[in-house]
Protein backbone atom coordinates (compact mmCIF):
# COMPACT_ATOMS: atom_id res chain seq x y z
CA UNK A 1 0.00 0.00 0.00
CA UNK A 2 1.14 3.52 -0.85
CA UNK A 3 -0.16 6.28 1.43
CA UNK A 4 -3.15 4.15 2.48
CA UNK A 5 -4.03 3.24 -1.12
CA UNK A 6 -3.70 -0.15 -2.69
CA UNK A 7 -1.75 -0.14 -5.98
CA UNK A 8 -5.01 -0.77 -7.85
CA UNK A 9 -6.78 2.12 -6.09
CA UNK A 10 -3.75 4.39 -6.75
CA UNK A 11 -3.87 3.54 -10.49
CA UNK A 12 -7.61 4.22 -10.61
CA UNK A 13 -7.16 7.52 -8.80
CA UNK A 14 -4.37 8.57 -11.17
CA UNK A 15 -6.44 7.51 -14.21
CA UNK A 16 -9.40 9.52 -12.85
CA UNK A 17 -7.27 12.61 -12.34
CA UNK A 18 -5.80 12.29 -15.83
CA UNK A 19 -9.26 11.76 -17.36
CA UNK A 20 -10.51 14.83 -15.48
CA UNK A 21 -7.60 16.91 -16.76
CA UNK A 22 -8.14 15.75 -20.34
CA UNK A 23 -11.87 16.36 -20.11
CA UNK A 24 -11.29 19.87 -18.73
CA UNK A 25 -8.80 20.57 -21.54
CA UNK A 26 -11.25 19.24 -24.10
CA UNK A 27 -14.17 21.31 -22.80
CA UNK A 28 -12.00 24.45 -22.65
CA UNK A 29 -10.83 23.98 -26.24
CA UNK A 30 -14.28 23.12 -27.59
CA UNK A 31 -15.97 26.03 -25.78
CA UNK A 32 -13.31 28.39 -27.12
CA UNK A 33 -13.75 27.16 -30.69
CA UNK A 34 -17.55 27.33 -30.45
CA UNK A 35 -17.26 30.92 -29.19
CA UNK A 36 -15.32 31.81 -32.35
CA UNK A 37 -11.99 32.06 -30.61
CA UNK A 38 -8.73 30.94 -32.18
CA UNK A 39 -6.09 28.52 -30.88
CA UNK A 40 -2.50 29.67 -31.40
CA UNK A 41 0.71 27.83 -30.52
CA UNK A 42 3.39 30.15 -29.13
CA UNK A 43 6.52 29.53 -31.18
CA UNK A 44 9.13 31.56 -29.32
CA UNK A 45 10.01 32.91 -25.91
CA UNK A 46 9.80 36.57 -26.90
CA UNK A 47 6.64 37.14 -24.81
CA UNK A 48 8.05 35.56 -21.63
CA UNK A 49 7.30 35.58 -18.77
CA UNK A 50 3.63 35.98 -19.78
CA UNK A 51 3.69 33.41 -22.61
CA UNK A 52 6.30 30.72 -23.12
CA UNK A 53 7.47 28.79 -26.15
CA UNK A 54 5.16 25.77 -26.43
CA UNK A 55 2.11 27.30 -24.74
CA UNK A 56 -1.28 27.09 -26.40
CA UNK A 57 -3.14 30.40 -26.34
CA UNK A 58 -6.86 30.94 -26.80
CA UNK A 59 -7.45 34.27 -28.51
CA UNK A 60 -10.40 36.42 -29.39
CA UNK A 61 -10.27 38.22 -32.71
CA UNK A 62 -10.30 42.02 -32.64
CA UNK A 63 -9.98 44.97 -34.95
CA UNK A 64 -6.48 46.50 -35.09
CA UNK A 65 -7.99 49.85 -34.07
CA UNK A 66 -9.02 48.33 -30.70
CA UNK A 67 -5.37 47.77 -29.67
CA UNK A 68 -3.94 50.02 -26.98
CA UNK A 69 -0.42 50.62 -25.72
CA UNK A 70 0.48 47.80 -23.31
CA UNK A 71 -1.83 45.20 -24.91
CA UNK A 72 -0.47 41.81 -25.91
CA UNK A 73 -1.53 41.05 -29.50
CA UNK A 74 -0.96 38.35 -32.10
CA UNK A 75 -0.51 39.31 -35.72
CA UNK A 76 0.84 37.93 -38.97
CA UNK A 77 4.20 39.49 -39.68
CA UNK A 78 3.96 41.40 -42.94
CA UNK A 79 6.21 39.83 -45.55
CA UNK A 80 6.83 36.47 -43.88
CA UNK A 81 3.30 35.72 -42.65
CA UNK A 82 4.84 34.33 -39.44
CA UNK A 83 2.55 34.53 -36.39
CA UNK A 84 3.98 36.82 -33.69
CA UNK A 85 2.69 37.70 -30.22
CA UNK A 86 4.16 40.96 -28.91
CA UNK A 87 3.24 43.83 -26.64
CA UNK A 88 2.02 47.06 -28.25
CA UNK A 89 4.49 49.89 -27.58
CA UNK A 90 2.72 52.46 -29.74
CA UNK A 91 -0.34 52.46 -31.97
CA UNK A 92 -1.62 55.10 -34.37
CA UNK A 93 -5.02 54.74 -36.01
CA UNK A 94 -5.31 56.29 -39.47
CA UNK A 95 -8.47 56.30 -41.63
CA UNK A 96 -7.56 53.14 -43.57
CA UNK A 97 -4.57 51.66 -41.67
CA UNK A 98 -3.36 51.09 -38.14
CA UNK A 99 0.37 51.64 -37.47
CA UNK A 100 2.04 49.55 -34.79
CA UNK A 101 5.30 49.49 -32.88
CA UNK A 102 5.54 46.24 -30.89
CA UNK A 103 8.16 44.36 -28.91
CA UNK A 104 8.25 41.02 -27.15
CA UNK A 105 8.52 41.38 -23.37
CA UNK A 106 11.86 39.55 -23.37
CA UNK A 107 13.06 40.72 -26.79
CA UNK A 108 15.23 43.74 -27.59
CA UNK A 109 13.82 43.91 -31.13
CA UNK A 110 10.96 46.19 -32.13
CA UNK A 111 8.54 45.41 -34.96
CA UNK A 112 7.12 48.26 -37.04
CA UNK A 113 4.22 47.37 -39.29
CA UNK A 114 0.77 48.45 -40.34
CA UNK A 115 -2.47 46.56 -40.86
CA UNK A 116 -5.61 47.48 -42.75
CA UNK A 117 -8.13 49.15 -40.42
CA UNK A 118 -10.61 46.40 -41.27
CA UNK A 119 -8.04 43.63 -40.60
CA UNK A 120 -7.78 41.37 -37.55
CA UNK A 121 -5.45 40.84 -34.63
CA UNK A 122 -5.61 38.21 -31.91
CA UNK A 123 -5.91 39.13 -28.24
CA UNK A 124 -4.78 36.35 -25.87
CA UNK A 125 -7.42 35.58 -23.24
CA UNK A 126 -6.33 32.15 -21.95
CA UNK A 127 -3.03 30.28 -21.75
CA UNK A 128 -2.62 26.51 -21.52
CA UNK A 129 1.02 25.80 -20.60
CA UNK A 130 2.86 23.17 -22.70
CA UNK A 131 -0.30 22.28 -24.67
CA UNK A 132 1.17 23.90 -27.78
CA UNK A 133 4.08 21.44 -27.71
CA UNK A 134 1.60 18.56 -27.52
CA UNK A 135 -0.46 20.14 -30.32
CA UNK A 136 2.64 20.37 -32.51
CA UNK A 137 3.50 16.72 -31.82
CA UNK A 138 -0.03 15.56 -32.64
CA UNK A 139 -0.53 17.65 -35.77
CA UNK A 140 -1.97 20.95 -34.53
CA UNK A 141 -4.65 22.31 -32.18
CA UNK A 142 -7.47 20.38 -33.89
CA UNK A 143 -5.57 17.12 -33.37
CA UNK A 144 -5.06 18.10 -29.70
CA UNK A 145 -8.85 18.37 -29.29
CA UNK A 146 -9.25 14.90 -30.79
CA UNK A 147 -6.44 13.50 -28.61
CA UNK A 148 -8.03 14.95 -25.45
CA UNK A 149 -11.39 13.46 -26.43
CA UNK A 150 -9.92 10.03 -27.12
CA UNK A 151 -7.75 10.09 -23.99
CA UNK A 152 -10.57 11.15 -21.68
CA UNK A 153 -12.91 8.58 -23.25
CA UNK A 154 -10.37 5.76 -22.97
CA UNK A 155 -9.54 6.54 -19.35
CA UNK A 156 -13.20 6.88 -18.40
CA UNK A 157 -14.03 3.60 -20.14
CA UNK A 158 -11.13 1.85 -18.40
CA UNK A 159 -12.29 3.17 -15.04
CA UNK A 160 -15.88 2.12 -15.66
CA UNK A 161 -14.90 -1.36 -16.85
CA UNK A 162 -12.79 -1.91 -13.73
CA UNK A 163 -15.67 -0.88 -11.52
CA UNK A 164 -18.06 -3.18 -13.35
CA UNK A 165 -15.99 -6.26 -12.45
CA UNK A 166 -17.04 -8.14 -9.33
CA UNK A 167 -14.67 -7.77 -6.40
CA UNK A 168 -12.54 -10.79 -5.55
Amino acid sequence: MVGGLTPRRARLTLAGLLAGFLLTLLLTLLASLLAGQKLVVVGSGSAEPVLSDGDLVVERQASPSEAKTGDLITFSEPGSGRTITHRVQRVEVLPDRVLFLTRGDSSPTFERFSLPADGEIGVPIRRIPFAGDVADLTGGPAALVLLALLGASALAAAGLSRRARPAM
